[in-house]
């Protein structure tokens, strides 16, 4: 238990510490499970910057120039990627589409951009995505909390028959 607890720490301190790193595994994450908790994240981040830059009535370039220079790694490298796109002459639409954002980000951003509500549309994406993240967070705590229960179990029934030791020799011995 120690030594994964230990694990675990400098898992996350590598992942801290290296921005690349954290990009590398963001797009693992994204082939292997595209609908996870990660992707929904980094999608409600990124739908957030771009309601703020429409807010304040900025042009998607300049809004993707903001965003690179953030000191989030993986939204950063998504508005990099976005701009040199744009800068080739693609459309945002299409850039988006090929980008590794939550499915249901690249819907709501589409009806968006041809129905001219993309302010509102964002805003229905984030009410339905904190909806699903809440329906996930509690499943996930449902399953850590029957696998501790689970691990408390085994380890009271190790420590019992640890204690009963002693007992089951003094009755071998009479």
């Amino acid at each position: 238990i120690i030594l994964l607890f230990f694990l675990v720490i400098l898992f996350n301190l590598l992942f801290l510490k290296m921005k690349t790193t954290q990009v590398r595994i963001y797009n693992i994450l994204y082939q292997k499970k595209p609908n996870c908790l990660l992707v929904k994240y980094i999608s409600i981040l990124f739908s957030r910057y771009l309601m703020l830059g429409n807010e304040m009535n900025l042009s998607t370039k300049s809004m993707m120039a903001i965003m690179s220079n953030l000191n989030q790694p993986i939204i950063s490298t998504i508005a990099i990627q976005i701009d040199n796109d744009l800068n080739e002459g693609v459309s945002f639409i299409k850039t988006l589409q090929e980008k590794q954002l939550d499915k249901k980000l690249k819907k709501f951003m589409t009806m968006g951009y041809y129905s001219g509500s993309i302010a509102k549309l964002l805003d229905n994406y984030l009410i339905a995505c904190n909806d699903e993240i809440t329906h996930k967070l509690k499943h996930v705590v449902k399953k850590t909390q029957a696998f501790c229960y689970s691990f408390i179990s085994l380890m009271l029934i190790v420590i019992y028959n640890i204690l009963m030791i002693p007992l089951t020799i003094i009755n071998t011995i009479q």
